[in-house]
């Protein structure tokens, strides 16, 4: 085992590109979508969860095991398993569940199991949430957030900074879509140092709650990782043609944001006027990296053209206009004829559109 940490550690590099090679490959498989998918998918499966493992063994290096220009930075590293590695490991294994739970339960037996899938998404979260002192989840809680801490635990703010690294795909969705809300080329970012200051004071959640800003701040994230597992037990309760699902999880989305950018508002003003937020805690604007994040969630809003009844009411027929108009171009009418088969294949699986 140590051998092959040393080689995937000295071949990073050119085994990332392979990854993305491959990942690339299993959606142009002629089966991809078809009757006989679950091979398919077990194999797309296999490559994410090997390229976690890939990743996970570089990030956990040892210093002395990293060339000199990786070694800055990688010290004192926490030994334990971080909880953001194993939201990507449920990600990368709840599509092939969902196949597998509709294979044997069929299509409405299906949402059960993915309700558990997205409880246990949701109870990790809520994990990495309390436990980085209620700051902003980023890329899902698959990214830690390295910024200055947000509104729950201002005194956290001394010596955070910033990662710099690239934020990872979410999940497997389909690349064309997803990727102009993170970059195709990054990966999860589940270690980096941490030095005392980057521990966030743990400070009581009911102390918490008699600050507003925290208040609100704390109700509106909550409310956006809760939104998937609500969603979920909606459909299994009403199907996936009733509009309730879908208006409720738009709902949650449009309110937990509007909270969360109201918040920065109201902290933004009451920085610039040099106010005192309840019992003397300060009170602080969202950092960067959480802007970009709002700005990421907001991007994940264009999956509800693709999900149940909206899709089948008014996005499909767009769609097949559009796959008409190219189909007689050379070369961009077989692109776009295979793009409108891998997206009639991704709307009908829920983990490709969930944005969860």
């Amino acid at each position: 085992m140590e051998a092959y940490k040393a080689w995937v550690r000295g071949n990073r590099q050119w085994l990332a590109s392979i990854e993305s090679i491959a990942t690339t490959m299993t959606w142009l498989l002629p089966e991809r979508f078809a009757s006989s998918e679950l091979a398919p998918e077990a194999l797309s499966t296999a490559i994410g969860l090997v390229t976690v493992m890939n990743q996970y063994i570089v990030e956990s290096a040892s210093p002395k095991n990293l060339p000199p220009f990786m070694r800055s930075g990688a010290d004192d590293r926490d030994k334990s398993i971080p909880w953001p590695i194993f939201i990507s490991i449920v990600k990368e294994l709840e599509v092939l569940v969902e196949l597998t739970a509709e294979h044997y339960r069929g299509p409405n037996g299906k949402w059960s199991t993915l309700a558990v899938v997205e409880a246990i998404k949701v109870l990790i979260r809520l994990k990495i949430f309390h436990d980085s002192g209620y700051k902003m989840l980023i890329d899902g809680g698959e990214t830690e957030n390295q910024e200055e801490a947000s509104y729950c635990d201002p005194y956290a703010r001394r010596g955070a900074r910033t990662s710099g690294r690239p934020q990872n795909v979410q999940g497997k969705a389909m690349g064309a879509l997803y990727s102009f809300g993170n970059s195709l080329s990054g990966r999860p970012s589940w270690l980096q140092k941490r030095d005392a200051a980057q521990h966030p004071v743990q400070r009581g959640l009911l102390s918490l709650w008699k600050q507003p800003a925290a208040r609100w701040f704390i109700v509106g994230e909550t409310s956006l990782i809760l939104r998937p597992l609500i969603y979920v037990f909606l459909i299994r309760r009403y199907g996936l043609k009733s509009w309730k699902p879908w208006l409720a999880s738009l709902a949650i989305d449009l309110t937990g944001f509007s909270i969360l950018f109201l918040t920065d508002q109201w902290s933004s003003k009451s920085s610039n006027e040099s106010l005192i937020i309840s019992q003397g805690s300060p009170s602080r604007p969202l950092s960067a990296a959480e802007k970009n994040e709002l700005k990421r969630r907001q991007l994940l809003w264009a999956f509800y053209l693709l999900r149940s009844p909206f899709f089948d009411r008014y996005s499909r027929h767009q769609f097949q206009r559009i796959g008409k108009v190219a189909k007689p171009l050379p070369l961009f009418g077989t692109l776009a004829s295979k793009a409108m088969e891998l997206l009639a294949g991704v709307q009908s699986i829920y983990s490709y559109t969930a944005a969860s």
